[in-house]
C-alpha cells in the first residue's frame, strides 16, 4: 500500500478512519537530535521559587528570593578561570526591585542523572565519565576557598546542619 512512506501512511490510514485534524501550537518533538534540545529546553524542571526561561543561546534563571540567586551568580562570577572551562559561561547579572536574575551559556549536554536513568552507556562511557568527574574534583582541588567564606559553605552546614 504505502510502502513505508509515512505520510501515504497517514493518508491511507485517513481514508479508512477518517482522521480529524488538530493544529497544535506547542509540539515538543524529542524524535531527532537536532530537535530534541530545543523541546527539552521548553520543558524545564525549576523550583517553584526560581523561574528558568531557555533558550537556544542562554539560560536566565530568576527568582524573587534574591539573595539565594545573588550568592548563586556571585558563585558563577568569582569561579577561578582555569575551573571555568567545566562551567558554562557566566553571560550577565540583574538585579531589579522585585527579583534577581543572571544568564548562563545553554550548553546542550543531557544531565548525567538523565542518562544514566534514561540511557544504556556502555561501561566504557561511564568510566570516561567518571574520569572527568575526577579530573574537575583534582581541578577544584588545586584552589583554595577565598579568605571571606562563610560557615554556610562548609561541608558540615550544606550536609549535616541542613538535614537536622
Amino acid at each position: 500500500m504505502a510502502h513505508w512512506d509515512f505520510i501515504e501512511s497517514l493518508n491511507f490510514y485517513h481514508q479508512k478512519c477518517s482522521l480529524t485534524a488538530i493544529p497544535v501550537t506547542d509540539w515538543l518533538d524529542f524524535g531527532h537530535l537536532n530537535t530534541y534540545y530545543r523541546s527539552k529546553a521548553k520543558f524545564t524542571t525549576q523550583r517553584a521559587f526560581n523561574q528558568l526561561e531557555i533558550n537556544e543561546k542562554w539560560i536566565t534563571k530568576s527568582s524573587t528570593k534574591k539573595q539565594k540567586i545573588l550568592a548563586e551568580a556571585l558563585w558563577f562570577n568569582h569561579i577561578p578561570a582555569p575551573l571555568r572551562i567545566f562551567l558554562p559561561q557566566f553571560l550577565s547579572f540583574e538585579q531589579q526591585a522585585d527579583r534577581v536574575s543572571y544568564q548562563l551559556e545553554y550548553l546542550h549536554y543531557t544531565a548525567l542523572n538523565e542518562l544514566f536513568v534514561f540511557s544504556k552507556l556502555p561501561q566504557l562511557v561511564w568510566q570516561q565519565i567518571l574520569n572527568s568527574c575526577f579530573d574537575f574534583i583534582n581541578s577544584c582541588q588545586q584552589h583554595s576557598a577565598p579568605d571571606n567564606a562563610t560557615q554556610g559553605s562548609s561541608l558540615s552546614a550544606l550536609f549535616e546542619d541542613k538535614t537536622t
